[in-house]
């Protein structure tokens, strides 16, 4: 997040964070030449294909002069991408953003921001002049259209930005660093998220507006202790910028990257639990404030994603087309209920400056490929509106190592289903495409380098009632293409590539076992 009245030093989403983690303390890895995954009893449960869309948001920032000047254009581009949820401040803006996005089906999830004039209740300090500040209840019910806004977020990076606010009206002081102080940024943060619980809760027409949790920029760990937030929160909230990668396990080496998790920056590298090293770090950092005991609040990631900037920790298009996919899958396997990819359009056209660089949009307007690749995978999958009760599919893998490619478990799948009864399986292999160092461990000074990792061959074993397979993978132009596969013995074999494909597996009970006959690109 960057303010529009005020701009304030902005520490690099792309800095990694590195602990000094004592030896001992490493996770050790057992590598295993082939991935064998057998069904659960019963088979595995699929999540409803709409359900993964409907986790799918984008950052935007309407009252950016480079969003204001080209907002009609912008906010097309936007409904034909297809994603339906936007996280912004909330402003004076925004109302009027909403009367237009509105009836498209997308829906606000709004940062209260003090500094920029919507606060819980009249005993808060505001950033905006007298007469110009929104109390939050106020502000939603007779001001934004109704039901634009389907979620709030709490305060934005306190640890950060805490030098922008004061907590009352009288206050002569800006938040305090110091967790002693009255003034402390991490009390203040609790105390917004809980005013702001009690206004809107308690009122039926808002109640089911989502709370979610505030958020930390850098600090490790997480200044709101565990617990603190757990009764007050919908859902916790966190930045999972794969950048700042996973350094708490063993930094081996592994495709031509000498320290692995350390310099590897797939999306999977921080919030992962099932890959092969992969320690959930930002899980660990940032959720046990929204947790009681044995219980936790779902995760929502309100930002993540890459830079495209000629820069330290920049990846070309090209991987930033591989990875978003990808990323929104990853997340949505790993139970994080919402995840907003920052952002939607380059707020500059300076091609080394980082933070003119997140968009999957360029500066021109013109789509980058991961623009292109998540409208068409969003255009497959969606299905706005179905009621059922998904099902499960009784199906396993088979992986076969590549060359020095032996980390089989780097297969993901996850497993989608619509109301005609066809199954989505979603599969990728899912390792890094871009490193910040050379092949022999050295820093790089640029943007990262490209890596190229081999596709691992991917046998389907299928339960009989399983009769047609089709086949979705990326072309050059980065839309969906199907093909028919061919079922031999209960079983599909294909390749997982750095790329997301999809299989759409038919039964003779499926509603539906034609495949469509192409994915159309989307057009401006």
């Amino acid at each position: 997040m960057k303010f529009t009245s005020l701009r304030p030093l902005r520490l690099p989403k792309t800095l990694a964070v590195r602990l000094a983690v004592p030896a001992l303390c490493f996770l050790f890895l057992t590598i295993s030449d082939t991935r064998a995954q057998s069904a659960p009893s019963g088979g595995i449960q699929a999540f409803s294909a709409d359900s993964f869309v409907d986790s799918m948001g984008l950052n935007t920032h309407w009252a950016y002069p480079s969003y204001a000047s080209n907002s009609s254009k912008l906010q097309n581009i936007l409904i034909n991408s297809g994603v339906r949820h936007i996280r912004d401040e909330g402003n004076s803006l925004m109302p009027g953003v909403m009367k237009v996005l509105g009836p498209y089906n997308i829906k606000a999830t709004l940062l209260i921001d003090e500094f920029h004039g919507v606060i819980p209740n009249q005993n808060y300090w505001s950033g905006n002049p007298p007469g110009t500040t929104y109390v939050i209840a106020d502000f939603l019910k007779n001001y934004m259209p109704t039901g634009a806004v389907d979620a709030v977020e709490m305060a934005n990076e306190l640890d950060v930005f805490n030098y922008l606010y004061k907590w009352h009206p009288s206050d002569n002081n800006t938040l305090s660093t110091n967790p002693s102080s009255s003034e402390y940024y991490g009390a203040y943060g609790q105390a917004v998220t809980k005013d702001c619980w009690l206004a809107i809760k308690s009122d039926p027409t808002l109640a089911s507006i989502k709370i979610i949790g505030p958020t930390v920029g850098m600090q490790v760990p997480s200044p709101y202790t565990p617990g603190s937030l757990y009764e007050y929160v919908d859902w916790g909230g966190f930045h999972t910028y794969p950048a700042r990668a996973n350094s708490w396990t063993f930094p081996q080496a592994y495709d031509t990257i000498q320290k692995y998790y350390w310099d590897s920056f797939e999306p999977s590298v921080n919030i992962a639990t099932d890959t092969y090293g992969g320690t959930p770090l930002m899980f660990m950092w940032y959720q046990p404030a929204f947790s009681n005991g044995g219980n936790s609040k779902p995760m929502a990631s309100t930002e993540t994603g890459y830079h495209t900037a000629l820069a330290p920790k920049g990846i070309s298009v090209i991987a930033q087309g591989k990875y978003i996919p990808r990323l929104f899958a990853e997340y949505f396997r790993n139970g994080i209920i919402r995840t907003f990819v920052y952002e939607l359009y380059d707020e500059g056209a300076n091609a080394t400056d980082p933070e003119q660089n997140y968009g999957l949009v360029y500066n021109d307007m013109t789509p980058k490929p991961a623009y292109t690749a998540l409208a068409s995978l969003i255009q497959l999958l969606a299905e706005p509106g179905a009621q059922f009760v998904p099902g499960t599919l009784n199906y396993s893998l088979a992986v076969q190592a590549n060359g020095p490619y032996v980390r089989t478990g780097y297969v993901h799948d996850l497993l989608l289903e619509k109301s005609g009864g066809d199954f989505y399986l979603l599969l990728w292999h899912e390792i890094s495409d871009t490193s910040d160092t050379d092949a022999s461990g050295n820093s790089l000074t640029g943007e990262q380098r490209d890596i190229a990792p081999p596709a691992l061959q991917t046998t389907i074993k299928l339960p009989v009632a399983i009769s047609a397979a089709t086949l979705y993978t990326y072309n050059s132009a980065w839309t969906l293409q199907p093909q028919d596969v061919v079922i031999s013995n209960n079983a599909i074999t294909i390749s997982a590539t750095d790329m997301l494909s999809i299989v759409r597996l038919s039964s003779q009970s499926s509603k539906s076992l034609s495949a469509p006959t192409g994915m159309k690109a989307v057009v401006h």
